[in-house]
Parts: structure tokens; C-alpha cells; sequence
């Protein structure tokens, strides 16, 4: 019977996705949706999809503010004009093709199209003519570009799906230079999108600025490029908000007319210092924008920043400027930033903790692998809106008694990975709101020298990867009793155990301390 109960149930799915699979390709509410011409291949995935057929559509997402047409991985490499026809259609993805030739007019027919996605082709950036399509919002051309002429292909096939793979493998590690020109007109344009395209060069033709043609410009993405220069986005639209260059060559950085950019990423470049001022400056100078939110200049080989480099940066929310080689950041340095609420700082080779005094907002602090050694009495000292810390994997191997006196509202703290042998009494005062405590992989032998016993706040307890040598009743005496804790590898480290049997007792992962402390008790009375 069981065998038979599985079979039905496969022939009731197989019936269940029919029937909703005729219904996809063939939905009788559309009829005025058509495919003209696809394409000069054909996929034997999608049989619906043949050569200069019309056909209903495909693959047609409708809800009820937009319908997405989804042509993705089907063998398309020519867009004739006014391939497909509908003023339902929203939205199309024509994404991992091999389009390399695209009609004037081919979207003539989509009305109310907001957006494309071309991502995966092989096409020409000059080809790219959506004649005066003012309603497409965003358009996606990541690993889309390759402006290589064809016909300097060698091409063992006459079949156009086959000229088109070999193009694409030959053209795969070429540079791709971008002409922004009137034919690229989008005046409704808001995200544009050319990561992974090998661009080097982006510069104007018959346009003076990017304004001219994408007036309505709020995100543009050239992540994974090969840009060293940035003329062309000196003078950029006033709706530009969002911009992202990560991992690219640029070296040299200047903001210009940019008061209206509020997000900023930069990671993985070539920018050695950060300057107040353009002159004289061989990196990176943020002078005008004054409304940034976000910036991230995250492993950029930054070694040197100025005293007023962030002067005018009174606004920004989050700055990340982790995996660099920063050794010391000046004084007074970062406290123009009043209302910054999260610093990175992490993988640097940082020795003193920076100057932070000023940052009365800020929230949450990384300033892991670096090399700080001691934490003085000062150096949070107002910080009175800090909420998670990490110092974890540096040097420290002292921490004064009021370090983290004036934080109350501190609930995560993240000293694991240092030399800590010892924490002095009080270093964490009864007003702290303290709820996480990492102490993983540090040098302490005893409870005793975690200093946590009047400790009432603290719920969860990391203390593995450290030498202690016992554990007995009197040991937990110096734990807070409501903290949880994980001992797994504190059983497994132990060098001397006071109780017999309590290594099988205590084969725990975690529990309140309150608990432990009666596994020990019943270990000790009945072993």
C-alpha cells in the first residue's frame, strides 16, 4: 500500500503542475500580450520559445501593480524591434543570454516597462537605444558589456548561437571603455548597474555631465571594474544619493559637487591617505559632502588621515574603514563626526585606542586585530550611548579599574583573544547594562581573576579557550550567578580537577551558573 500511496501522489502532482502550467503559459486574461520575435536559437528547455513564432508570453509573473516578463537563459542573441508587445509588462529579465545585437525600437512596444535586467550578455554599450522611454526606472548590465568589434573574432561556425559563445569566451578579459552619449537617453532613469563589466574608462561624448542623459539618477553601482579615473563623475546629478566603486584601481578621489550623496562605497581600491583638501592631495578628500550618511573606504591600503579629514562630515551615521594599515589616527581627528553612530576600525595596526571622545552618539565600536596593549581610564570616557564594543584579538594585557565606567548603557562587551591574566575589582561598575561578556582565549586561571562576583547584569558568560586550573564550589563564587555560560572547552582544558567524576558531570554545553553550581554540589556528594 505504501508504494502505491507514493505513486498516487506523484501522478496528483504531476496533474497539479500541468493543469498550473497551462495556465502560466496560457493565461486567457492576456491576449494582447505577444511575443513576436525572440530569438535565432532555440532552447530545448523552453519549447513555448521558437524562431519567428508569436507566441503568448512566457513565464509572465503577474500581481497587481506589475508583471514581470521572464526570458532568462534562453538562448536569445537578437533583439528585433518590438520583439515583444504589452502594456501589462513592468518588467523584463533577459538575463544570461547571449545578446549581442539589440534593434532600435526593440522595446517600443512595452509601454510601461520600469525595468530591464541584461545581466550575463554581450552587448555593445553604443548599441544600447531605448528611444524616448521615459519610464524605465532601473536597468541591471552587470557582466553585460562587451564592446569588442565581432567581427575581430575568429569564428569556427556560421550558426549564429555558436559565433556568439565564441565571442563571448574570447572577449571574456578585455577592457571595456563607456561613451555616455544622447542615444542613451533615460530620463526616468533611477539605478543604473554596470558591475563585473572590466570598465576602465567611463567618459562623455556629445553630453557634458551624466545630468544631460540620466537626469533622475539616484544609484549607480560599478562595483568590480577596472576604473582608476573618475572625471566623469565630477559634476554629478543632484539626485544622485547612492554610489558604489568597489574594488576598482582608483588611487585618487575628489568629491566635488556632491551635496546631496548620502551613501558612499569605496572598498577594495588604492587609496593610501585621506585628505581635507584637493591640494597636494595623492588620495582621497570628502570636502563638499556634507550630507553623507554611509562611507566605506574598507581595505584601500590606508595608511596616512589628515587632522581635519572628516571636517566636513558632520552628518555621516557609519564609517568602516577596517583592513587597512592605519597606525595611529591623530587626535581630535574623528570628532567632527557628531552624529556617527557605528566606527570600524577592525584590522588595522592600531597601538593606542584613537581619540573617540568626541563621537557622544556613537553606538557600536570595532576596533578588533589590531595591536592596542592597554585600555586606559579615558579613552571611553563619555561615550555615554555605546552599546557593543569589540577590542577582541589585540595585545591588551591591562585594563584600568573605570574604563568603562561612563558607558551605562554598554550591553556587549568583547575582550576575547588578548593577554588578560587578571581584571581589576570594580572594572565593571553596577550601573553598566552589561549583557554579553566575551573573555574567550585570554591567559586566566581562575575564576577569581574574571573580578565578576558583584556582578549582577550579566546574562551571558563566554569564558572557553582559557587555562583555568579548578573548578569547586568556592571557584563559582567569583561568577554572577543568573549569567549563562558555555563550558565546553573549559571542561576539556582542564588541567586539575577537584571533583571525581565531574568530567562526565559536567558534559554540558551551557545553563544558568546557578544550575552548575548544583551539578558540582551533586558530583561532590554522590561520586
Amino acid at each position: 500500500m505504501t508504494v502505491i500511496n507514493v505513486l498516487l501522489n506523484v501522478l496528483l502532482l504531476i496533474l497539479m503542475y500541468s493543469v498550473l502550467g497551462y495556465y502560466v503559459l496560457y493565461p486567457s486574461n492576456r491576449q494582447d500580450t505577444k511575443i513576436v520575435y525572440v530569438s535565432d536559437c532555440v532552447n530545448v528547455e523552453n519549447p513555448e520559445i521558437e524562431e519567428n513564432k508569436t507566441e503568448d508570453i512566457v513565464n509572465l509573473k503577474k500581481n497587481k501593480k506589475k508583471s514581470i516578463l521572464d526570458l532568462s537563459n534562453t538562448g536569445i542573441v537578437n533583439l528585433k524591434k518590438s520583439f515583444a508587445s504589452s502594456s501589462d509588462i513592468t518588467g523584463i529579465k533577459l538575463s544570461d543570454n547571449n545578446i549581442w545585437k539589440i534593434e532600435n525600437g526593440a522595446f517600443d512596444s512595452l509601454p510601461n516597462l520600469k525595468s530591464i535586467d541584461f545581466t550575463g550578455n554581450l552587448i555593445k554599450f553604443d548599441q544600447l537605444n531605448f528611444g524616448n522611454h521615459a519610464g524605465i526606472e532601473t536597468l541591471i548590465l552587470d557582466r553585460a558589456i562587451r564592446n569588442r568589434d565581432h567581427s575581430n573574432s575568429s569564428y569556427h561556425s556560421n550558426d549564429e548561437c555558436s559565433k556568439a559563445q565564441t565571442y563571448r569566451e574570447q572577449s571574456l578579459s578585455f577592457n571595456n571603455t563607456i561613451r555616455l552619449t544622447t542615444s542613451l537617453n533615460l530620463p526616468g532613469l533611477k539605478k543604473l548597474y554596470l558591475r563585473q563589466n572590466n570598465i576602465d574608462l567611463i567618459y562623455f561624448g556629445d553630453v557634458k555631465s551624466l545630468g544631460d542623459i540620466m537626469p533622475r539618477i539616484s544609484h549607480l553601482h560599478l562595483d568590480d571594474n577596472r576604473l582608476s579615473s573618475l572625471d566623469f563623475i565630477r559634476s554629478l546629478p543632484s539626485s544622485l544619493t547612492h554610489l558604489y566603486l568597489n574594488n576598482n584601481e582608483i588611487s585618487d578621489f575628489k568629491s566635488y559637487s556632491w551635496i546631496n550623496l548620502k551613501f558612499l562605497t569605496i572598498d577594495g581600491n588604492k587609496i593610501k591617505n585621506l585628505c581635507r583638501s584637493y591640494e597636494n592631495c595623492e588620495g582621497m578628500a570628502l570636502k563638499n559632502a556634507l550630507n553623507l550618511r554611509t562611507l566605506s573606504v574598507s581595505n584601500v591600503g590606508l595608511e596616512e588621515i589628515e587632522l581635519d579629514s572628516f571636517i566636513n562630515l558632520v552628518n555621516l551615521r557609519y564609517l568602516n574603514m577596517s583592513h587597512n594599515k592605519i597606525i595611529e589616527i591623530v587626535n581630535h581627528t574623528l570628532n567632527y563626526m557628531t552624529n556617527l553612530k557605528t566606527l570600524d576600525l577592525d584590522h588595522n595596526e592600531l597601538v593606542t585606542v584613537p581619540d573617540i571622545l568626541g563621537l557622544k552618539n556613537l553606538k557600536n565600536l570595532s576596533i578588533a586585530h589590531n595591536k592596542i596593549e592597554t585600555i586606559g581610564k579615558s579613552d571611553f570616557l563619555r561615550l555615554a550611548n555605546l552599546q557593543r564594543l569589540n577590542l577582541s584579538y589585540n595585545l591588551v594585557h591591562e585594563i584600568d579599574a573605570e574604563s568603562f565606567s561612563t558607558s551605562a548603557l554598554l550591553t556587549e562587551l568583547d575582550l576575547s583573544g588578548n593577554r588578560l591574566e587578571v581584571l581589576p575589582s570594580g572594572w565593571l561598575s553596577s550601573n553598566l547594562n552589561l549583557r554579553r561578556l566575551y573573555l574567550k582565549n585570554n591567559l586566566f586561571q581562575s575564576f577569581a581573576s574574571l573580578s565578576l562576583a558583584d556582578n549582577e547584569n550579566v546574562k551571558y558568560l563566554y569564558i572557553s579557550g582559557n587555562p583555568f586550573e579548578l573548578i569547586n564550589r568556592q571557584s563559582l563564587m567569583f561568577l554572577p550567578v543568573n549569567a549563562i555560560m558555555d563550558i565546553r572547552k573549559i571542561i576539556s582544558g582542564l588541567s586539575d580537577m577537584s571533583i571525581s567524576g565531574s568530567t562526565s558531570c559536567l558534559s554540558v554545553l551551557s545553563f544558568p551558573l546557578t544550575y552548575l553550581y548544583c551539578v558540582i554540589l551533586s558530583c561532590y556528594y554522590f561520586s
